[in-house]
């Protein structure tokens, strides 16, 4: 994490009470472990020690348990998440464990740069041979330049609110693309942004 993360948790934990210190140390203690985490993912996907566990899944049920597990968030700054689709399921073969990663990253970076009291919606969408899902917030946007390396490791734009550690949306590139597809991002500096995740139905990544 950033210097100026650890920074700011610490300006926070001095003026509040016991309680409040308590809750920052285990926010701390979670963004470490998180940063870990997606350091030792990297180092092995560069080593190519990766490899995803290819199966039958239903990609509309990753969606909906990905947004389960950032609801709480969501619901300390009021940000409904709402996913929109044309089909109640979507069967496909892929590894459901990576997609759903990706999917939190997508969703906790939305509702991080989100204003309170505001909707990310979620897009999904399907063609025989691929299938698609667009996280779209209306927080402060990407400026152009910054669209350009904001998936490279420990970049992660120059607003200071809430800065993350600059991993998740490098791990979430190279995940996708490890299982055949990509992920992009359409932005405009005070408009909000479009992640778009793009995977094939039938994944033949062994």
């Amino acid at each position: 994490m950033p210097a100026v993360g650890f920074s700011e948790t610490w300006r926070r934990m001095v003026t509040r009470d016991g309680h409040g210190v308590g809750l920052e140390l285990e926010h701390l203690r979670d963004q470490v472990i998180g940063l870990l985490e997606d350091l030792l993912q990297l180092s092995r996907l560069e080593a190519d020690k990766l490899h995803p566990l290819i199966q039958d899944a239903d990609a509309l049920a990753v969606i909906r348990d990905a947004v389960r597990s950032v609801e709480p968030a969501a619901e300390r700054k009021a940000v409904q998440i709402e996913i929109s689709s044309a089909t109640d399921s979507i069967p496909c073969r892929t590894d459901p464990q990576r997609v759903r990663q990706i999917l939190i990253n997508l969703l906790t970076n939305a509702v991080r740069h989100s204003p309170e009291n505001d909707l990310i919606r979620v897009d999904v969408r399907m063609s025989k041979s691929s299938m698609r899902f667009d996280v779209i917030d209306h927080g402060e946007g990407i400026v152009a330049e910054e669209q350009a390396t904001i998936f490279e490791a420990f970049e992660s734009g120059s607003n200071q609110r809430e800065r993350g550690t600059g991993l998740g949306l490098a791990l979430s590139r190279q995940l996708a693309r490890l299982l055949g597809g990509d992920l992009t991002v359409e932005s405009k500096l005070g408009h909000g942004a479009r992640f778009t995740l793009r995977l094939p139905r039938q994944s033949d990544v062994h």
